[in-house]
């Protein structure tokens, strides 16, 4: 059991947290219990994960998952712990730079009026209006201007419906879908997110589906507070 364990630590670590966007102050929600299940095609493979989300302002997330196996994953701040109750293994990665859940960032993101953009050094240079469609679009900052190119962001009667990373080039990097909103303090959340990332040799396809968003809600102690069991031997490694 332990081995399959092994084979899906690092791949969903790597997928799930290095985060392009330091969105997850977005403002209203304060604590979120909220289900999930992600699909992710990359060739011929394809991956499904599912489990729960619990977040408390302003940088806790446990990511308690349940399918294909039994994973904790806590993040505050600088450090995330990994913790998998059947096997009594687990691992601590410290770094400079806090972590994140790249695939929550996409959905609490939506709070934030430029989507975090301006946060990360993105300035407005075109705004179209047509009707109930409104498109952004946004330079990046200097420093990575030689990566990465225009931002595109495209609201549809208020909600954000699409958004679209090019490379300096002008060829699509990643295009990311938003549907099934649900309104809350007068910001639509959507509860399904599909992502096609552009590689030169393939595209991969990534699918989130939300359900059962708990809103603002008092978070379990066991979860907020959790404690490595004493008698785990924890790993500690650098990111």
């Amino acid at each position: 059991m332990w081995e399959i364990s092994v084979k899906y630590l690092f791949r969903i670590i790597l997928v799930f947290l290095i985060s392009f966007f330091n969105i997850l102050n977005g403002k209203e929600i304060k604590s979120l219990r909220i289900e999930f299940k992600r699909t992710f095609r990359e060739e011929n493979n394809i991956e499904i994960v599912s489990g729960t989300i619990y977040y408390q302002h302003p940088q806790h997330i446990t990511s308690i998952i349940t399918e294909p196996l039994s994973q904790w994953m806590i993040l505050t701040r600088n450090r995330m712990e990994v913790y998998y109750p059947n096997e009594k293994k687990a691992f601590r990665f410290t770094s400079k730079t806090p972590f994140q859940l790249s695939f929550f960032n996409a959905f609490i993101g939506v709070s934030k009026k430029d989507y975090g953009l301006l946060d990360m050094g993105y300035s407005l240079y075109s705004r179209i209006t047509q009707g109930d469609t409104v498109v952004t679009k946004w330079s990046p900052p200097r420093s990575t201007s030689k990566q990465l190119g225009t931002f595109i962001l495209i609201y549809a009667k208020g909600k954000l419906s699409s958004a679209e990373l090019l490379s300096p080039k002008g060829a699509s990097i990643t295009k990311t879908f938003f549907s099934n909103h649900i309104k809350y303090n007068k910001i639509y959340y959507p509860l399904q997110i599909s992502t096609f990332r552009y590689f030169d040799a393939d595209t991969t396809y990534e699918e989130i589906t939300y359900s059962e968003p708990q809103f603002d809600i008092e978070l379990p102690h066991s979860i907020i507070s959790f404690c490595m069991p004493d008698d785990i031997e924890v790993e500690e490694i650098e990111w």
